[in-house]
Formats: structure tokens, C-alpha cells, sequence
């Protein structure tokens, strides 16, 4: 299926979401992607991919320190459900990500860091314990870094284990730890969430997030328009760390860090059995870009102010 999203998508560092399933819920279009890692459990032996393709633009923004900065993102993933046995299933993925800063008078040169490449694969299992038991657990590697970083320098990897406990068909609450290496920092820990609530027939409030930003944790609230028509809000927290290259005027070796606050109105709907289209508007209300050195100082960091953001993106599944 393919999605299209206009997104306000801010990141956090989340390696793996798990998501619990309700045994007899109706998926919504914004839902329809093959999830990430440890968010359903197999309904079948049958294996199942979706592809997704997405685009997000920020405006420009006034810099505390001073400049102004603006970004866009293009990214491109595949996704992948293979069930082992009745209760067991297999979640591969691999993910492309393409983001351009752009700065103007910021930074100590006035621009610390333009385009950043990013791949990521990830894989892990899911095993429903019982009728009301889900564990999962799995692994990812991620090749970060400014264009013309060292890909050997670039390297990030981690994991994560937790469980969903699913009251009943309209209620599943969960959690688990991640554990994730940064360039140029120490290792970090991190809680994962799990939240899936059918309020009523039409409306549910799920930390299954559908942007298919690649490092992110948040939560959705989806109200089911009419069958086939979704709209709702989206708060996402978005962060990523990456290698700079070795001509980087402001850390030549060193890191950039980006982190990202946006909450956006989305409204998405079904184009065919199997392609849904998103859309998202909304605003970044909290954005910091920092600059590390290859000797763990931080030579600049700085806030920017809340600003519009737009984002497509599609999805086919099949």
C-alpha cells in the first residue's frame, strides 16, 4: 500500500515499538504498512511486505544562537511479517533516508552540516505467549553520517526486549528497554511505550506511528471519519546522531545531533484494496541541532523556534 503523509514528525531514539493487536479490530487506512518490530502478532501463516515512500519539508526558522535553518527528508523503506509457526513471526526491515539542513549564519562557520545519509536494517521476533502475552525482542544496525562521512565511522547498533499484556480485544498496554550505541556518546538507554486503545468503534489512541520516520516514539489519536477515510493527531518525538565528515568546518571527524518535536493533523484514506494515502500538516514546536567534536566536546548547540511542516507519503502492501 501506498501511503502519503504531510507530516509534522519531531524524533526521538527508538529502536523497536512494540504494538499489541486486538483480536478483531478493524484496520485503519493510517495502519495498513506491515508494522515494525514488535508491534503484531501473525493472524496468519502467510508472509506479508508493504513499501513505503515519503517526503517531509520544514520551514525556514529563526535559530536562537543566530542564522536560520530549514530542512527537507525523502525516505524509502521495506518492511516484512514472516510467521515461523502459530505463535511465533519473524519482522525484517530496511530503511533509506535522504535529509538536506540548510543553514543560513548559523553555526560556528554558518552552516555545521548539510545533507545526511542514513540506512537502516532491522530484524526481531515476536512470540505470543499466551492468549494474552506477547514477547518480542530483536536487533538493528544503522549507517549514519553527513555526505562524505567515513561509512566505517558511521556505524550505530542496539536492541531491544519488552511485552504487551492485552486485557481484552480493546485494550493492550506494554513496555520494554532499548539499548542503542551513539557516535562521539556514551550508550544509550531508553523505555519503550505500548498503548493500543479502542475508545469507541470509531475512535483509538495507539503509539503504533505511522509517519515511517526511522528513529522516533510518540502517539497517534485516530478517528475513524467514515470506512475507509481516517483523521487524526500525531505528537512524534524525533532524534538522530550521525558522523560528520572530515571536511566539516565546524567538527572536522565529529557528530551532529538533531532533535525534533512536531505535532500534525493527518487525514488518511484507502485508493485501492492495498494503497492508502496520508496527509499531515502541522508544526515543529521543539528543534535543536548540536555539533560535537572527535573529543566528545560539544563546540555548538542551539534551539530553533517552532515552524509549519508538510510531509507525503505512501505505502503499498501486498
Amino acid at each position: 500500500m501506498l501511503t502519503i503523509i504531510c507530516t509534522l514528525a519531531l524524533s526521538a531514539e527508538v529502536l523497536l515499538q512494540a504494538q499489541p493487536s486486538t483480536e478483531a479490530q478493524a484496520v485503519q487506512p493510517v495502519d495498513q504498512a506491515v508494522q515494525g518490530i514488535g508491534q503484531e502478532p501473525a493472524d496468519t501463516f502467510t508472509m506479508k511486505w508493504s513499501i513505503q515512500a515519503g517526503y517531509a519539508w520544514q520551514f525556514r526558522s529563526n535559530v536562537t544562537n543566530g542564522g536560520r535553518v530549514s530542512w527537507n527528508r525523502a525516505h524509502a523503506d521495506v518492511r516484512g511479517r514472516m510467521p515461523l509457526s502459530d505463535d511465533l513471526e519473524l519482522l525484517v526491515g530496511a530503511r533509506y533516508q535522504y535529509e538536506q539542513f540548510d543553514f543560513d549564519g548559523a553555526g560556528l562557520s554558518g552552516s555545521p552540516f548539510g545533507a545526511v545519509d542514513t540506512v537502516q536494517i532491522d530484524g526481531a521476533l515476536q512470540w505470543k505467549m499466551s492468549p494474552h502475552w506477547q514477547l518480542f525482542g530483536g536487533g538493528q544496525i544503522i549507517f549514519s553520517g553527513q555526505d562524505g562521512a567515513d561509512f566505517g565511522d558511521s556505524v550505530i547498533g542496539g536492541g531491544a526486549i519488552g511485552a504487551v499484556y492485552s486485557f481484552h480485544d480493546r485494550l493492550s498496554l506494554g513496555g520494554g528497554v532499548g539499548v542503542r550505541s551513539q557516535i562521539l556518546d556514551d550508550v544509550l538507554i531508553y523505555p519503550i511505550v505500548v498503548v493500543e486503545w479502542a475508545i469507541t468503534d470509531e475512535l483509538r489512541l495507539s503509539t503504533r506511528l505511522t509517519s515511517g520516520w526511522a528513529n522516533q516514539t510518540g502517539a497517534e489519536l485516530i478517528y475513524e471519519l467514515k470506512e475507509g477515510v481516517d483523521v487524526g493527531v500525531a505528537a512524534v518525538f524525533d532524534y538522530q546522531r550521525f558522523r560528520l565528515s572530515d571536511d566539516n568546518p565546524d567538527a572536522p571527524g565529529g557528530a551532529g545531533t538533531s532533535e525534533m518535536l512536531p505535532v500534525a493533523f493527518f487525514i488518511s484514506f484507502d485508493v485501492a484494496d492495498n494503497i492508502s494515502v496520508t496527509a499531515f500538516v502541522g508544526a515543529n514546536v521543539h528543534g535543536r541541532v548540536k555539533v560535537t567534536d572527535v573529543n566528545r566536546n560539544d563546540v555548538w548547540a542551539s534551539n530553533y523556534d517552532a515552524a509549519p511542516i508538510l510531509g507525503l507519503q505512501g505505502t503499498i502492501s501486498f
